[in-house]
Protein backbone atom coordinates (compact mmCIF):
# COMPACT_ATOMS: atom_id res chain seq x y z
CA UNK A 1 0.00 0.00 0.00
CA UNK A 2 1.24 3.74 -0.99
CA UNK A 3 0.33 7.09 0.51
CA UNK A 4 1.35 9.70 -2.29
CA UNK A 5 2.19 13.02 -0.97
CA UNK A 6 3.80 15.17 1.62
CA UNK A 7 3.92 15.61 5.28
CA UNK A 8 3.27 19.49 4.44
CA UNK A 9 -0.59 18.53 3.50
CA UNK A 10 -2.91 18.64 6.36
CA UNK A 11 -5.14 16.37 3.53
CA UNK A 12 -1.60 13.79 3.47
CA UNK A 13 -1.45 14.14 6.92
CA UNK A 14 -5.19 13.27 7.90
CA UNK A 15 -4.54 9.57 5.77
CA UNK A 16 -1.24 9.14 7.49
CA UNK A 17 -3.05 9.77 11.03
CA UNK A 18 -6.20 7.35 10.01
CA UNK A 19 -3.70 4.62 9.31
CA UNK A 20 -1.58 5.06 12.45
CA UNK A 21 -4.57 4.93 14.83
CA UNK A 22 -5.34 1.48 13.25
CA UNK A 23 -2.04 -0.03 13.79
CA UNK A 24 -0.73 0.63 10.04
CA UNK A 25 2.80 2.61 9.01
CA UNK A 26 2.07 4.50 6.16
CA UNK A 27 5.11 6.30 4.94
CA UNK A 28 4.86 9.08 2.66
CA UNK A 29 5.85 8.28 -0.84
CA UNK A 30 6.50 10.69 -3.28
CA UNK A 31 4.66 11.28 -6.63
CA UNK A 32 5.70 9.57 -9.71
CA UNK A 33 7.40 11.18 -12.60
CA UNK A 34 8.38 14.07 -10.59
CA UNK A 35 5.46 15.50 -9.13
CA UNK A 36 1.40 15.92 -8.84
CA UNK A 37 0.76 16.94 -12.58
CA UNK A 38 3.21 14.27 -13.99
CA UNK A 39 1.82 11.73 -16.51
CA UNK A 40 2.58 8.66 -14.18
CA UNK A 41 0.83 10.02 -10.98
CA UNK A 42 -2.29 11.86 -13.21
CA UNK A 43 -2.90 7.91 -13.81
CA UNK A 44 -2.77 6.48 -10.65
CA UNK A 45 -4.84 10.24 -9.25
CA UNK A 46 -6.14 12.25 -12.51
CA UNK A 47 -7.11 15.22 -9.73
CA UNK A 48 -3.76 15.92 -9.84
CA UNK A 49 -4.06 16.20 -5.84
CA UNK A 50 -2.14 14.88 -3.58
CA UNK A 51 -3.19 12.56 -1.66
CA UNK A 52 -3.47 9.62 -3.40
CA UNK A 53 -3.63 5.80 -2.56
CA UNK A 54 -2.56 2.37 -4.18
CA UNK A 55 -4.01 -0.30 -2.44
CA UNK A 56 -2.40 -3.80 -1.63
CA UNK A 57 -4.28 -4.94 -5.07
CA UNK A 58 -3.13 -2.36 -6.94
CA UNK A 59 -5.97 0.06 -6.94
CA UNK A 60 -5.82 3.67 -6.54
CA UNK A 61 -8.00 6.39 -4.61
CA UNK A 62 -8.37 9.85 -4.02
CA UNK A 63 -9.58 12.51 -2.03
CA UNK A 64 -8.51 12.43 1.60
CA UNK A 65 -11.56 11.48 3.38
CA UNK A 66 -12.79 8.86 1.14
CA UNK A 67 -8.95 7.23 1.49
CA UNK A 68 -9.86 7.61 5.48
CA UNK A 69 -12.86 5.35 5.58
CA UNK A 70 -11.23 3.37 3.12
CA UNK A 71 -9.11 2.46 5.55
CA UNK A 72 -11.05 1.99 8.37
CA UNK A 73 -13.26 -0.72 6.41
CA UNK A 74 -10.33 -2.74 5.02
CA UNK A 75 -7.61 -2.42 7.80
CA UNK A 76 -7.83 -4.33 11.35
CA UNK A 77 -7.79 -1.91 14.14
CA UNK A 78 -10.06 0.63 16.23
CA UNK A 79 -12.72 1.68 14.02
CA UNK A 80 -12.74 5.63 13.23
CA UNK A 81 -15.94 5.84 12.82
CA UNK A 82 -18.63 5.26 15.78
CA UNK A 83 -21.00 2.36 15.62
CA UNK A 84 -24.20 4.68 16.51
CA UNK A 85 -25.65 5.99 14.02
CA UNK A 86 -25.73 9.76 15.23
CA UNK A 87 -22.39 9.90 16.43
CA UNK A 88 -20.91 8.45 12.88
CA UNK A 89 -23.02 11.05 11.67
CA UNK A 90 -21.49 13.70 13.76
CA UNK A 91 -18.42 12.78 13.02
CA UNK A 92 -18.98 12.92 9.38
CA UNK A 93 -20.79 16.29 10.06
CA UNK A 94 -17.20 17.49 11.73
CA UNK A 95 -15.46 16.53 8.83
CA UNK A 96 -17.83 18.58 6.22
CA UNK A 97 -17.19 21.50 8.29
CA UNK A 98 -13.38 21.56 8.21
CA UNK A 99 -13.56 21.19 4.61
CA UNK A 100 -16.13 23.31 2.93
CA UNK A 101 -16.09 26.17 5.61
CA UNK A 102 -13.16 26.21 7.72
CA UNK A 103 -10.11 25.27 5.05
CA UNK A 104 -11.67 27.17 2.44
CA UNK A 105 -11.43 30.49 3.99
CA UNK A 106 -7.70 29.90 3.96
CA UNK A 107 -7.17 30.64 0.95
CA UNK A 108 -7.71 34.48 1.38
CA UNK A 109 -5.00 34.53 3.94
CA UNK A 110 -2.48 32.81 1.55
CA UNK A 111 -2.92 35.13 -0.95
CA UNK A 112 -2.39 38.12 1.24
CA UNK A 113 0.51 36.70 2.62
CA UNK A 114 2.77 39.48 1.71
CA UNK A 115 1.56 42.93 3.38
CA UNK A 116 2.97 45.24 0.56
CA UNK A 117 0.31 43.70 -1.38
CA UNK A 118 -2.16 42.73 1.45
CA UNK A 119 -6.08 43.02 0.69
CA UNK A 120 -7.42 44.46 4.00
CA UNK A 121 -10.68 43.94 3.27
CA UNK A 122 -10.57 40.15 2.08
CA UNK A 123 -8.28 39.53 4.91
CA UNK A 124 -10.83 40.91 7.32
CA UNK A 125 -13.90 38.93 5.99
CA UNK A 126 -12.15 35.48 5.63
CA UNK A 127 -10.73 35.99 9.44
CA UNK A 128 -14.59 36.77 10.12
CA UNK A 129 -15.66 33.79 8.31
CA UNK A 130 -12.97 31.25 9.68
CA UNK A 131 -14.17 32.28 13.50
CA UNK A 132 -17.96 31.75 12.68
CA UNK A 133 -16.64 28.16 10.91
CA UNK A 134 -14.84 27.82 14.39
CA UNK A 135 -17.77 28.11 16.78
CA UNK A 136 -19.98 26.02 14.18
CA UNK A 137 -17.24 23.18 14.71
CA UNK A 138 -17.31 24.22 18.27
CA UNK A 139 -21.48 23.19 18.88
CA UNK A 140 -20.96 19.70 17.20
CA UNK A 141 -17.72 18.60 19.22
CA UNK A 142 -18.13 16.41 21.82
CA UNK A 143 -16.65 18.44 24.66
CA UNK A 144 -14.09 15.86 25.92
CA UNK A 145 -10.33 14.56 24.92
CA UNK A 146 -12.00 13.25 21.71
CA UNK A 147 -13.75 15.30 18.73
CA UNK A 148 -16.72 12.18 19.49
CA UNK A 149 -17.10 9.79 21.84
CA UNK A 150 -14.15 8.53 24.19
CA UNK A 151 -11.85 7.48 21.54
CA UNK A 152 -9.59 8.72 18.40
CA UNK A 153 -12.30 8.98 15.38
CA UNK A 154 -12.05 10.57 11.93
CA UNK A 155 -12.72 13.66 12.78
CA UNK A 156 -9.93 13.98 15.10
CA UNK A 157 -7.34 12.84 12.10
CA UNK A 158 -8.93 15.02 9.58
CA UNK A 159 -9.46 18.23 12.21
CA UNK A 160 -6.20 18.19 13.95
CA UNK A 161 -3.69 18.57 11.05
CA UNK A 162 -5.60 21.24 9.41
CA UNK A 163 -5.69 23.82 12.67
CA UNK A 164 -1.90 23.33 12.38
CA UNK A 165 -1.88 24.01 9.24
CA UNK A 166 -4.63 27.13 9.69
CA UNK A 167 -2.97 27.99 13.09
CA UNK A 168 0.78 28.56 11.22
CA UNK A 169 -0.89 30.76 8.38
CA UNK A 170 -3.01 33.03 10.90
CA UNK A 171 0.20 33.27 12.95
CA UNK A 172 1.22 35.39 10.10
CA UNK A 173 -1.60 37.93 10.83
CA UNK A 174 -1.62 38.26 15.05
CA UNK A 175 -3.96 35.40 15.17
CA UNK A 176 -1.98 33.43 17.71
CA UNK A 177 -4.69 31.80 19.94
CA UNK A 178 -7.33 30.93 16.84
CA UNK A 179 -8.93 28.99 20.13
CA UNK A 180 -9.70 31.96 22.27
CA UNK A 181 -13.02 31.62 23.87
CA UNK A 182 -13.76 28.16 22.50
CA UNK A 183 -13.11 26.36 25.57
CA UNK A 184 -14.03 22.58 23.57
CA UNK A 185 -12.04 23.37 20.74
CA UNK A 186 -9.02 24.20 23.58
CA UNK A 187 -9.54 21.43 25.72
CA UNK A 188 -9.45 18.93 22.49
CA UNK A 189 -6.65 20.62 20.77
CA UNK A 190 -4.34 20.11 23.73
CA UNK A 191 -5.34 16.61 24.08
CA UNK A 192 -4.75 15.79 20.52
CA UNK A 193 -0.84 17.49 21.24
CA UNK A 194 -0.36 15.16 24.02
CA UNK A 195 -2.13 12.06 22.27
CA UNK A 196 0.20 9.31 20.90
CA UNK A 197 -0.48 9.05 17.69
CA UNK A 198 -1.96 12.79 16.39
CA UNK A 199 0.78 14.26 18.64
CA UNK A 200 4.18 13.30 16.76
CA UNK A 201 2.27 13.21 13.19
CA UNK A 202 1.06 16.67 13.85
CA UNK A 203 4.30 17.78 14.85
CA UNK A 204 5.98 15.98 11.94
CA UNK A 205 3.26 17.79 10.00
CA UNK A 206 3.92 20.99 11.89
CA UNK A 207 7.51 21.28 10.59
CA UNK A 208 7.09 20.12 7.16
CA UNK A 209 4.88 22.81 6.44
CA UNK A 210 6.45 25.99 8.19
CA UNK A 211 9.31 24.79 5.82
CA UNK A 212 6.84 24.68 2.71
CA UNK A 213 6.21 28.00 3.99
CA UNK A 214 9.65 29.81 4.43
CA UNK A 215 10.48 27.93 1.33
CA UNK A 216 11.79 30.64 -1.52
CA UNK A 217 8.81 30.76 -4.67
CA UNK A 218 9.57 31.33 -8.21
Amino acid sequence: MKLYGSPASPYVVRVAIAAKAKGLDLPYSDAPGGGIKSLEYLAINPLGKMPGLTDDNGRHLAESSVICEYLDETVKGPALLPSDPYDRARVRLLCRLIDLYTMKEIGPFFRNMDPSKRNQAEVDAAKEAYMASLKHIEHYLGGGDYACGNQLSLADCVLYPSFITAGAVLSAFGITNQFEGLPKLTRWWQAMSKHAVTGPLGKQHSEAFLAFMKAPRA
